[in-house]
């Protein structure tokens, strides 16, 4: 438990039942969301500039905040195999990120260890003629962005229940993330301009070719390698993810607390980050097999997964269907579906190989008195 950083806006974004031992400590956390609005203004110019540069193109000048038009994109943000990794997740006192170790998971079954790695929005279509909403080849979910917003987001959180996993295709290892963060999405509803910083936490749901599933909890920042941290996670289980700046203009903690069991983990550490969006996201991260060679992982069969109380800048961040993010496969199929916001437009469902995911109909499990 951290007893200093969030400030009393922080202690809002946090289900009642997490409340407990955490000290109130100053407004620090609203006064950050109020200092950004000039930022914000010189952010929207800079990425305006990446949506139609001079010529009609992608202008490279957005580079500078981590920005990516999402034609001939790559999957920015990641490290392959042999590249160096910058120290993105350096703590403010020199030292590594505390708790937890680079994830390798035996996905791939017995004998054939891999890592996998979660990352930046990848852009299959973005939303326009024929396609209600964009798609990505590895998320699921919504996705707030500056351009749309007209805004700058320093803190998102939300509350689910761990997904069981099984597999989609016997005999295939599969592999999923459920995550919320800040950062690597799309700055407009159309999903024409994304952002190459990332800052993201969640559980992870894999499944070996044999159909044995594992559950762990992590976190990261893109480009430095994914971390499991020591926290149980279990099917069932409620979890509670929160990513946000701290006190200090770049220095950023993650919560990730085990409502079931009463476990919880955080971490600080220092990132430049853009800023530019705020996410939740159901995803098909990159596997990377002890050979060298990576893709997108084939995404389990998932229970459906509802994010309830999501939160932005700590108040609820009024979601739209115009955020909405389609996963879709190879053969460009969607395999991931998010449904529309619920009533308060702080919840939704996520559902993978089931088209039409049911909306929430219940009333959020926390409130924010």
């Amino acid at each position: 438990m951290r007893g200093r950083g969030f400030g009393e806006r922080a202690l809002q974004a946090v289900p009642g039942r997490a409340r407990a031992g955490r000290a109130r400590a100053g407004d620090a956390g609203r006064a950050r969301v109020s200092s950004i609005a000039a930022a914000t203004l010189a952010a929207l110019a800079l990425a305006a500039l990446v949506v139609s540069g001079p010529d009609g193109s992608t202008n490279p000048s957005g580079a500078a905040l981590g920005l990516a038009g999402t034609s001939g994109r790559s999957a920015a943000g990641r490290t392959g195999p042999g590249e160096t990794t910058p120290q993105a997740g350096a703590r403010p006192d020199g030292g590594s990120p505390s708790g937890g170790s680079p994830r390798a998971t035996s996905t791939a079954g017995a004998g054939t260890q891999t890592a996998t790695r979660v990352g930046t929005i990848e852009v299959a279509h973005p939303a326009g003629p024929g396609f209600a909403v964009a798609q990505s080849n590895n998320w699921s979910g919504y996705d707030e962005g500056t351009l749309s917003t007209g805004r700058q987001f320093v803190q998102a959180s939300a509350t689910w229940n761990v997904p069981g996993a099984s597999q989609a295709v016997a005999g295939q290892a599969e592999a999923s993330a459920t995550w919320v963060g800040i950062g690597g999405g799309c700055l407009d509803t159309g999903c024409l301009a994304t952002d190459q910083t990332l800052i993201q936490a969640g559980v992870e749901e894999n499944v070996s070719t044999s159909g044995s599933a594992t559950y762990s909890a992590w976190y990261e920042t893109i480009p430095a390698p994914a971390v499991t941290i020591p926290l149980a996670v279990a099917p069932g289980d409620e979890v509670w993810v929160n990513v946000a700046e701290l006190h200090t203009p770049g220095v950023f903690g993650i919560d990730i607390f085990n409502l079931t069991t009463g476990g919880a983990f955080f971490s600080e550490f220092t990132y430049p980050s853009s800023q530019l969006t705020a996410e939740w996201i159901e995803e098909s991260p990159v596997v990377v097999s002890a050979g060298g060679s990576s893709g997108v992982a084939p995404l389990p069969r998932l229970a459906p997964i509802t994010f309830h109380d999501t939160r932005a800048n700590f108040v609820p961040p009024f979601l739209r269907s115009a955020d909405a993010i389609e996963l879709v496969g190879p053969s460009g199929a969607p395999v991931a579906y998010p449904s529309a916001p619920d009533v308060d437009r702080d919840s939704f469902s996520d559902c993978t190989y089931a088209p039409g995911c049911p909306t929430p109909a219940e009333a959020d499990a926390y409130s924010d008195s």
